[in-house]
């Protein structure tokens, strides 16, 4: 806990003060790890003005330092419970945890330098606040105490399940206390600076965009509203079944040793992942060459091998991928087996969200567990809804397909897609060509892939590749055309933004082919954020909670006696996005269970489902249970 040393209280209030009168506030938190649902805490807080004054509040311990009594706390939670005040911060997901655990909570609005940082220039290799403050010519922070750390070997090796390398785990709160208190004060410095320039280029920018489009600054605004939904999602986190993740462990390293003593036993070696093995090995095998003329030994190319041990191999290194899964899982689980991901809300090109520690974002699908013997195991299947709630699954249907549609007008496709066909049957009956190869075509549009990936892809030569693209683009002549469109933009302009305010940049020519795709994954990116934002606030007053974000998924706990307020929730993702011709679709799925275990709620309008939802909600608490919660949340909204 913090230390309880005491200070007079006068003088804290004084220190304070400063900062009750500001609108706005700039704050950072030194902790002891980076573990906040760990044990982790803080041990000092750092709050700064726009006019640069600094005050450091010190926790900790140190020998000729006296440390705030944690009653002075009571003085932070009043500070940050003003709903009027915006905070500032860097990584401030992580700041707003470490104060959770000290019971602060932040009523105000959340400004991240990061996200702010990504908005105004999407293409930078790190937003990490050095790396900003460098770019932009600010404040940067100090190296004295990483060269502490060092130097006084301050750290230990630490290793994460699923992550090829080690990391250093440093105990900061070991520092002394006049090198880790101007190191704070420094870095809160440069996240004012980082802060001002970032605003000051965003308005700029924002002074050259036609009054008609969205500008980066209502851009900036729904994502400072999407932090705190991240937050509180990530602060519930996801619930596991320990047990289940135990079970398909071993039942996985004992996949991993069955295959290397059967690739043994056939060949003769040991099991090494590796080209210099695997090419004696499948020397009489057909070998994929890449463009600098070595063989390709991926699970797509070892499955046209006829060698038995080219199975083995897929098959050991799929084990080992799902191995990594519940390694991570049981690893990232706190006491109450809780995992809770950290989002990154600044962490790709486009502005999708990905996640880590866990990575939830590339769970594998359950139907590719189909044939494999292992479908008990599916990986989504560690995740189970906690007593009371049941899960509910509402996935936007073909997402970027539909929002290139209709952003192109390719109006035929849309016919039949409004006709009831799923956008790639559609593309494959108005071309003539087979689902699978329209399914193709359509995601390397997307991706911006080329013939030569194309033809991979459809396992044809390069030129029935094209005669088939070309089929699909005389059929929907728009889908060019837009392409094409988008294509010369970026060459011409040097971005791209799309109708929420999202800029992409495109400095090098070279790469202006990726512009559709940054174009509709950054709009897709925006739809399900909006609607992140919307359902949670929509949620408000209920018990039902956003619990994940998967791709284009929104995964919630729904409280039995609440499941009426599903057709609402699929109604406020539909509406997010303002369509010319075609909307999105939004699909509900549920489980009782677990996250893999799901079923369609749309039968019989719903009836079936919400009959075995109340079902089991009354045989788990009587008879009464299945009514509680709705008249309670009938009239919230």
């Amino acid at each position: 806990m913090l230390a309880l040393q005491r200070r007079e209280s006068i003088m804290a209030g004084l220190n304070i003060k400063r900062f009750v009168d500001s609108d706005v506030v700039i704050v950072d938190t030194e902790t002891t790890g980076l573990r906040p649902y760990h044990g982790d805490i803080l041990f000092s807080i750092i709050l700064g003005t726009l006019d640069g004054y600094v005050e450091y509040f010190n926790f900790n311990d140190y020998p000729d330092e006296q440390a705030l009594n944690e009653s002075y706390l009571v003085d932070f939670q009043e500070l940050f419970s003003d709903p009027t005040k915006t905070f500032v911060m860097q990584n401030a997901k992580f700041d707003l945890a470490m104060l959770a655990n000290e019971h602060i909570a932040v009523a105000g609005k959340v400004i991240d330098t990061m996200v702010l940082g990504r908005i105004e220039h999407n293409d930078h290799f790190s937003y990490g606040l050095n790396d900003m403050a460098k770019r932009l010519g600010g404040t940067e922070k100090l190296d004295t105490v990483e060269k502490y750390i060092t130097e006084h070997k301050l750290w230990e090796w630490k290793t994460v399940p699923g992550q090829s390398r080690r990391f250093k785990d440093k105990f900061y709160n070991e520092v002394p206390f006049d090198i880790i208190k101007k190191y704070g004060i420094g870095d809160v410095a440069a996240t004012t600076s980082v802060f001002d320039e970032l605003t000051k280029s965003i308005v700029l920018k924002d002074n050259h965009v036609e009054p008609s489009r969205t500008s980066m600054a209502t851009l900036a605004a729904m994502e400072f509203e999407l932090t705190k939904v991240l937050f509180s999602m990530e602060s519930i986190g996801v619930k596991i079944d320990r047990k289940f993740c135990e079970d398909s462990k071993a039942m996985y390293e004992s996949r991993l040793i069955k295959c290397t003593a059967e690739f043994k036993k056939i060949t003769g070696h040991e099991f090494v992942k590796g080209s210099t093995l695997f090419k004696e090995i499948f020397k009489d095998e057909t070998w994929v060459l890449t463009e600098k003329g070595n063989p390709q030994f991926n699970t797509k190319a070892l499955k046209t091998f006829k060698h038995p041990a080219a199975k083995l191999v897929v098959e050991y290194s799929e084990a080992k991928k799902q191995l990594e899964y519940y390694d991570g899982f049981l690893y990232h689980a706190d006491e109450h087996d809780v995992i809770h991901t950290d989002y990154r809300q600044s962490g790709t090109v486009t502005g999708r969200l990905s996640s880590r520690s866990p990575n939830l974002q590339n769970l594998t699908k359950p139907d590719k567990y189909e044939g494999a013997g292992v479908s008990s195991h599916a990986v989504r299947a560690a995740f189970v809804p906690r007593e009371g709630y049941f899960f509910a699954m509402l996935d936007y249907q073909q997402a970027e397909y539909r929002a290139m549609l209709d952003m192109c007008g390719a109006d035929g496709l849309i016919d039949k897609v409004l006709g009831g066909l799923d956008v790639h049957q559609a593309t494959a009956d108005i071309a003539g060509v087979s689902r699978q190869a329209a399914k193709t075509v359509n995601f390397l549009t997307l991706y911006g892939g080329g013939i030569a990936k194309l033809a991979d892809g459809l396992g044809v030569t390069e030129d029935i590749a094209r005669k088939t693209q070309a089929a699909i683009f005389d059929a929907a002549p728009a889908i060019k055309r837009f392409i094409r469109g988008v294509i010369k933009t970026a060459e011409a302009r040097g971005y791209i933004f799309n109708k929420y305010g999202r800029r992409s940049y495109f400095p090098n020519k070279n790469f202006c082919y990726k512009a559709p795709n940054h174009l509709i994954q950054g709009l897709c990116a925006d739809i399900t954020k909006t609607a992140m934002v919307q359902c949670h606030e929509f949620l408000d007053g209920y018990k039902s909670r956003l619990l994940l974000t998967i791709h284009d998924e929104l995964v919630f706990e729904i409280a039995f006696g609440e499941e009426e307020i599903l057709p609402k929730l699929q109604t406020i993702m539909g509406g997010v996005y303002t369509h010319k011709r075609l909307p999105q679709g939004v699909d509900i799925d549920y489980s009782l269970s677990n996250l893999s275990d799901k079923k369609t709620w749309e039968g019989s309008h719903g009836k079936e489902a919400r009959d075995s939802v109340q079902g089991s909600c009354a045989e788990a608490s009587g008879p009464t249970t299945q009514l509680l919660g709705r008249e309670d949340s009938a009239n919230h909204h």
